[in-house]
C-alpha cells in the first residue's frame, strides 16, 4: 500500500469529514441527502427524521473524538479508545453495556454470524491487541483488524461504525490514506456476509483495497499515480496468494 505519511493522511481525513459522516450514516439506513447531512453537521434545521439526525450527530461526535486523538498523537489500538468511539457513534442505539463490551447475545440480519460469546470478548480482545502490535503495520493489517472487530461484534450496536473509525485512525497514524465503506451497498454487504459465514476474506479485502486506492489517488500528486497503482497491484497479488495468511492474521 502506498504510504503518504501521517500529516498528509490526517489532511485527507479532515477533508473527507463531511463525506465520512454521510457514508457511515447511509450505511446505517439514513435517508438524508448529502446536503441535509451537511446541514445537520452544521446544526442547521433539516426536514428529516429524529433518528437520522441523531445518527449523524452521533457519528460526527465519534469522528471528532478520533480527530482529537490524532491531533494530539494519542491514537492507538486500545480497549478504552475503542469503547469510547462506540459510546459516541452508537449513543442512541447501543443499550447493551454502553461504554463497554456487550454482555448479551447478538443477532445479525442475513448472516449466521453471532459474534464471539460475550464471556470471551475480553480474552479475544487481549489476543487481538497483542497480535496487532506484533504485526507489520502495512495498511492491510489495519483492514483485517477492522474486519475482525466487526465479525467479533464487541458491542450491542455500532460495530461497523466503530471498527471503521478505529481502522481509519490507525491507517492515518501509520501514514496511509483512510477509506470508508457503505454497508448498504449490495456488493459490499454480500462480501461481508461471505466473510461472516464462510471466513472468505478475499472479496471484502479487495473492496477495501480499491476504496483505499481511490482515496489515495484523489489527493496524490501526478508523479505518484503510477507508484500507487503498482502498490495496489502488489497488495492484490499478496492477498490472493496468501489467502490463508490473511484469513488467520490477527487470530
Amino acid at each position: 500500500m502506498y504510504k503518504i505519511g501521517n500529516e498528509r493522511a490526517k489532511y485527507i481525513l479532515n477533508k473527507e469529514y463531511d463525506n465520512t459522516i454521510f457514508v457511515l450514516s447511509k450505511g446505517e439506513g439514513s435517508q438524508m441527502t448529502f446536503a441535509e447531512t451537511i446541514a445537520t453537521i452544521s446544526n442547521l434545521k433539516v426536514n428529516a427524521s429524529a433518528r437520522d439526525i441523531m445518527l449523524v450527530k452521533s457519528i460526527q461526535n465519534g469522528l471528532e473524538y478520533l480527530l482529537d486523538k490524532l491531533y494530539y498523537d494519542d491514537l492507538y489500538f486500545d480497549k478504552d479508545i475503542l469503547c469510547m468511539i462506540n459510546r459516541y457513534v452508537a449513543a442512541n442505539e447501543n443499550f447493551d453495556n454502553i461504554g463497554g463490551f456487550r454482555k448479551g447475545n447478538i443477532k445479525i440480519s442475513g448472516s449466521e454470524n453471532k459474534g464471539i460469546r460475550s464471556s470471551e470478548l475480553d480474552f479475544e480482545f487481549y489476543n487481538l491487541k497483542e497480535h496487532y502490535f506484533n504485526t507489520d503495520k502495512n495498511g492491510i493489517s489495519e483492514m483485517i483488524l477492522c474486519l475482525r472487530l466487526i465479525k467479533s461484534q464487541y458491542f450491542g450496536d455500532g460495530n461497523k461504525r466503530t471498527a471503521q473509525l478505529m481502522m481509519n485512525g490507525l491507517l492515518v497514524t501509520n501514514g496511509y490514506a483512510p477509506l470508508i465503506l457503505n454497508f448498504r451497498d449490495n456488493i459490499t454487504v454480500d462480501a461481508l456476509i461471505e466473510y461472516y459465514d464462510n471466513n472468505n476474506i478475499l472479496d471484502i479485502l479487495k473492496i477495501m483495497l480499491e476504496k483505499q486506492k481511490e482515496m489515495t489517488l484523489s489527493y496524490c500528486m501526478e508523479d505518484e499515480e503510477v507508484k500507487i497503482e503498482e502498490e495496489y497491484q502488489k497488495d492484490l497479488k499478496f492477498i490472493t496468494n496468501n489467502l490463508n495468511t490473511c484469513a488467520n492474521l490477527l487470530q
